[in-house]
């Protein structure tokens, strides 16, 4: 980012700390090209430039705030011109020589003619800190700015446009410049700072492929096609997404010579491209092929401030247009190893962005024609799988007593007993006995638990309370994370009274369950409690209370780790049960955003 004369040094440095951002990111072989944004502030630039280049001409539209007006005054009003301090001088001439030496398009024919359209006073534009895009809401009190609008004639299909924006001795920008370029429509670039002349290279076929030569300037959805994998313990969801156009190879004339999808297509065309993926894209974990259920399907907007579904009834670009496909598949525990294979290869597509995520994020990967199998290993350091375990009651309302051990013991004191009475032979085969008697009791303590009831028991105190609602929370939402049938009924086990099975999974399935942006379930954890109220007192065996505890939503979407913290109420009604305490009910009474 270059700027006037004023404060040169301190927009020289940010320059050049973004810059370098910039380039080590897309410098990074095969970066995947996931939600992961690389900061730039050049939409807060004093001057905006929105490039758009057609069939037979470039428009221009440039909005030029006041530290950057002595720049651009060539292109003002005679009044405005003067008022700078310049002496007189005629406006056309100005203008010709500003659209010939400062802001100028070129190809390999030489420049091409320009002329001022436009000059309009206004407010500035308020615009996204991600993204750029106008704000829908227009604060008051913008700064003003001067529009200036530029055409530039362009004849032919030329395969290389040069950008040259007011350049300094040293061939640097003399403006803060903060720019975007869109070919025939398609966005080639995101904001970022026109610092210098930029060569841009053309594709009319397909103005998806139009790139800068310049990598800062690369788009960051630039991938037309691409792939995402999550791992949890209890699953691994595959998400691809894929631009209609390109999947032309393959589907042909049902989508080839259209303009847009629209709202009375869009649910055919969907499933044409599902039934088409339904056996592309193979997984395995574990060395054994995996079987992925389908999960959704959907036109998809890709914008740096996120993915986010096309509403339904509203007409799609054909060129730009992109689908985002999900498979899901329940597992009992992490997966050792998982791969992909990815098999849709064309004369456009060579290369593809895969990225694989697990705890410890995902390292990215590119699958190309030559090596289209790429292998996700488990290096996380903590391998075990989360269980749900039952809250015990810690001794103070029962004893537990191992009923095999204590008959063996009585087994070994009567072999003891007679051997006592016995002499010679008989007495060391009596000592034998009871000693392999005494050892079998040793290794069979934990066999033939008895469950007596304490006649010296205590009620559970309030922190002893907490405890007890904070595990079953967690057990709760571990639980619902489960997507095998057995696994579920044995959580649910360790959770529920007996009676209560049924409902109680019931209330996890539906009322506890978080979906994640665009379908699939969101993982809860970092579970705190915030309040315990007591509903029945636990004087006696069963208690009640009314619970509030918030917890992390997670999940992967579209490569976009989504994350939001949500506040769960509840009323829990607890009885001991075999040594542990079991939710006899549960009601969710509410779940919310946490503020």
């Amino acid at each position: 980012m270059f700027t006037p004369p004023i404060a040169s040094s301190r927009h020289l440095a940010r320059f050049l700390a973004v810059g370098s951002i910039a380039l080590c990111c897309f410098a990074w072989p095969g970066h995947p090209q996931a939600d992961a944004v690389v900061p730039s502030t050049a939409m807060k630039s004093s001057t905006i430039a929105e490039i758009h280049v057609e069939n037979g001409g470039i428009r221009t539209e440039i909005e030029v705030g006041a530290e950057d007006l002595p720049v651009f005054q060539d292109l003002l009003p005679d009044s405005a011109y003067e008022a700078l301090g310049n002496a007189p001088r005629r406006h056309q001439d100005r203008i010709e020589a500003f659209l010939a030496e400062d802001w100028t398009y070129a190809t390999d024919a030489g420049p091409l003619p320009g002329r001022l359209v436009l000059v309009e006073k206004r407010p500035r534009i308020a615009r996204s800190e991600v993204d750029g895009a106008p704000l829908n809401d227009q604060p008051e009190g913008q700064p003003p700015t001067v529009l200036f609008v530029l055409e530039h004639d362009l004849s032919g299909s030329p395969g290389t446009l040069t950008i040259s924006p007011p350049l300094n001795e040293s061939a640097m920008a003399r403006a803060n410049i903060g720019f975007q370029l869109h070919h025939m429509g398609t966005t080639v670039n995101d904001f970022r700072y026109l610092s210098q002349a930029e060569d841009l290279e053309l594709d009319w076929q397909d103005p998806w492929y139009s790139r800068f030569a310049n990598p800062i300037l690369l788009r960051h959805y630039r991938d037309p096609m691409s792939a995402f994998v999550s791992l949890s313990p209890f699953e691994i969801r595959k998400q691809a997404v894929l631009r209609l156009k390109d999947l032309e190879p393959w589907l042909g004339d049902q989508l080839k010579g259209r303009e847009e999808i629209t709202p009375e297509e869009r649910e055919r065309v969907l499933g044409l491209v599902q039934e088409f993926l339904a056996d592309r894209l193979p997984m395995s974990a574990n060395g054994k092929p995996l079987h992925l259920e389908f999960e959704g399907i959907d036109f998809l907007e890709r914008k740096l401030s996120g993915t986010q579904p096309v509403p339904p009834g509203q007409a799609i670009p054909y060129r730009g247009a992109i689908v985002g496909v999900g498979y899901v598949a329940p597992t009992a525990s992490r997966a050792r190893e998982a791969t992909l294979t990815w098999d849709l290869f064309s004369e456009r597509v060579q290369s593809v962005a895969i990225v694989f995520y697990d705890e410890s994020s995902g390292p990215p990967w590119r699958a190309t024609s030559d090596d289209p199998v790429l292998r996700w290993q488990n290096f996380l350091v903590d391998k075990s799988t989360p269980n749900v375990s039952a809250i015990a009651e810690g001794g103070r309302r029962s004893i537990l007593l191992p009923g095999l051990s204590l008959g063996l013991l009585l087994a070994a004191g009567a072999a003891a007993a007679l051997a006592a009475a016995k002499q010679g032979t008989r007495r060391r085969l009596s000592l034998l006995t009871a000693a392999g008697l005494l050892l079998a009791a040793v290794l069979a303590r934990n066999g033939a638990i008895v469950t007596l009831p304490n006649p010296f028991s205590a009620p559970p105190s309030s922190e002893e309370i907490s405890e007890i609602v904070l595990g079953t929370a967690r057990n709760l939402h571990l639980a619902q994370r489960l997507r095998i049938e057995a696994d579920i009924d044995s959580a649910i086990g360790a959770i529920a009274a007996e009676g209560a099975a049924d409902d109680i999974q019931l209330e996890v399935s539906s009322s506890l369950a978080v979906s994640a942006q665009g379908g699939g379930a969101a993982e809860v954890d970092e579970i705190e409690i915030e309040e315990i109220r007591v509903l029945k007192s636990p004087e006696n065996d069963e208690f009640s209370v009314s619970a509030v505890w918030t917890g992390r939503a997670r999940a992967w979407h579209w490569g976009h780790p989504h994350s939001r913290k949500l506040r769960f109420s509840s009323v829990m009604d607890f009885r001991p049960e075999g040594g542990f305490w079991k939710l006899s009910g549960l009601t969710v009474t509410r779940i919310a955003e946490d503020a």
